[in-house]
């Protein structure tokens, strides 16, 4: 469970340098066996700030980041759209575009406190269902983002950046 004193809120400009540098290390972390060619050039700190500033002051309703602090530190963030980039995906369908925690702080309730927050405003967006990409290799992401129902839907194909097998979780978000 998250620590009691970890808030989650809407982020914007001011958040860019946590989020970025929580995006930067779990990157790091995440993607540490694969080399350069396969992962691609990482930005440099100050450029992945300045992209973060960038995309958090384009925010609106129908797409944003959420942040996750303790203690005024960003811990981990969580994108959302209120509109799948998928190409096949009925209308109301939302997406979780990117969730990462910091390294330091996985298995300690960040990434349940922000899951829950972004299906919530999902379903306050009148999403009826949401979608989400992972590494199919990575079970243990899977198993995560079961908990709150998303599973396989059978759609997979290459990460962009890496070459690695990509698939497609869904959930239904109305009961």
């Amino acid at each position: 469970m998250a620590d009691a004193a970890i808030e989650v809120f809407r982020a914007d400009a001011e958040d860019a340098e946590g989020i970025a540098r929580v995006h930067g290390r779990a990157r790091a972390k995440a993607y540490a066996d694969l080399d350069v060619a396969q992962r691609g050039r990482e930005p440099l700190p100050a450029e992945r700030v300045e992209l973060w500033r960038d995309l958090l002051g384009r925010d609106d309703d129908r797409a944003f980041t959420i942040v996750a602090e303790d203690g005024g530190e960003a811990v981990g963030f969580c994108s959302v759209s209120t509109e799948s980039r998928d190409p096949d995906a009925p209308d109301g369908t939302g997406e979780i575009a990117a969730l990462y925690v910091d390294p330091e702080r996985w298995g300690g309730g960040i990434g349940a406190a922000l899951m829950t927050q972004a299906v919530a405003d999902l379903r306050e967006a009148g999403c009826a269902a949401a979608t989400l990409w992972v590494l199919a290799e990575n079970a243990p992401a899977i198993r995560f983002y079961a908990r709150f129902g998303f599973a396989p839907d059978g759609l997979g194909g290459p990460d962009p950046q890496t070459g690695r097998p990509k698939a497609r979780l869904h959930a239904t978000l109305t009961s």
